[in-house]
């Protein structure tokens, strides 16, 4: 593999996480607002929100009809956008048409991806701008398999075994982990939000210190460190989304990309630290 080709694969993944990072951190307006109702702050301002009460935060009801609604609305979009994801990254790694325009695609990946998701984030969710929203989601998951391309195309000829194995650990821990935050009822993984973001920013810190100390140390703390607070987003993000909804909050398609997010870091994680225990491995033989 050439330097020009490494240099292109280092940016994709580079632009690829700063999108993420910013979807991750990016929330929705009414889900902040119905956090902070959650942990007991006073906002008037949507009259939606004002029956809303402390004994939702440890209900022991089962899930609402509604609710179960609307979370079949989030898996079932959330299945779609993976499916798209999917075929875009598979589409790059057999595409030398595309492998030759890496840099160009990481950029419009990266611009596809921000875009998208601020269209969803300030268009309003409404039975007009459904249609919209929804096509930009799934540009913003086509985008997204399309920045993961470069990296599966050389973990594919360096551990190409290593695929299959990372996506289905991915899809195990989601699913554990979200069904552990639906069956439970009580919401404490509420209050994890707080801290998982502050767990967050520090993690982006470190990572940004670690461009110019190149400590493979850090590196490898920053991987397993940011599986478990992805593990925990995805208890959080589920929890929060139940809440949202008894809220009012229908705007499903902004919950979707919450937990797309959370999978497709759960993935990337995975797989660069299987790759790289496989490396370790083979180095050492």
């Amino acid at each position: 593999m050439t330097k020009s080709s490494d240099a292109s694969t280092v940016l994709g993944v580079c632009l690829n996480q700063f999108s993420f990072g910013f979807a991750v951190c990016f929330r929705n307006p009414s889900g902040d607002v119905c956090l902070s109702r959650v942990l007991g702050y006073e906002m008037n301002r949507d009259p939606r929100f004002r029956q809303f009460s402390w004994q939702s935060v440890f209900t022991f009801n089962d899930i609402d009809k509604h609710v179960q609604v609307h979370l079949k609305n989030v898996y079932s979009t959330l299945s779609v956008g993976l499916i798209l994801s999917c075929v875009a990254a598979y589409a790059f790694t057999l595409s030398t048409f595309l492998q030759s325009m890496t840099t160009m695609l990481m950029v419009l990946s990266f611009i596809t991806t921000l875009g998208s998701s601020l269209y969803i984030y300030f268009t309003p969710h409404s039975t007009e701008s459904l249609s919209a929203r929804l096509s930009a989601f799934f540009l913003f998951a086509f985008s997204t398999g399309l920045g993961f391309g470069p990296l599966l195309h050389v973990v594919s000829i360096i551990n190409p075994e290593t695929i299959p194995t990372a996506l289905l650990g991915a899809a195990v821990i989601f699913v554990s982990f979200s069904l552990a935050s639906l069956f439970t009822r009580k919401r404490y993984y509420l209050y994890l939000g707080a801290l998982l973001m502050s767990a967050m920013s520090m993690l982006a810190t470190f990572s940004f210190v670690n461009l110019f100390m190149r400590s493979p140390a850090i590196y490898q703390a920053e991987l397993y460190i940011g599986l478990m607070l992805f593990c925990g987003f995805v208890v959080f993000d589920t929890q929060m989304i139940v809440e949202k909804r008894k809220c009012g909050d229908t705007d499903f398609i902004w919950h979707t990309l919450d937990l797309f997010v959370d999978f497709v870091e759960l993935f990337r994680h995975l797989l660069i630290i299987l790759n790289s225990k496989r490396n370790r491995r083979e180095n050492d033989d």
